[in-house]
């Protein structure tokens, strides 16, 4: 696997621990969530609301790593994981 994507708390906390290994780009993508490769999404009431949006960013970034081994990490009891559909 080359890239590493975490969505939500749960999927950024398991993706940080991936950053002190220089051969993986590591993302982290959550609502409100700042610094080097995180993705902020708007917060959302739902499930439901999290599917229905569209994330140009995301998209925009993970077209750099269409050829490559990917890890998706999501930990799937919050709201954020419907992002991930």
């Amino acid at each position: 696997m080359d890239v590493i994507f975490g969505l939500g708390q749960a999927g950024c906390n398991i993706a940080r621990r991936f950053e002190q290994y220089s051969q993986y780009d590591v993302y982290k993508i959550d609502a409100g969530r700042r610094g080097k490769n995180c993705i902020s999404i708007p917060k959302k009431p739902s499930h439901e609301a999290y599917n229905a949006a569209e994330y140009p960013k995301f998209e925009e970034i993970a077209k750099e790593y269409e050829d490559r081994d990917v890890l998706f990490v999501i930990g799937g009891s919050g709201n954020i994981s419907g992002a991930s559909l």
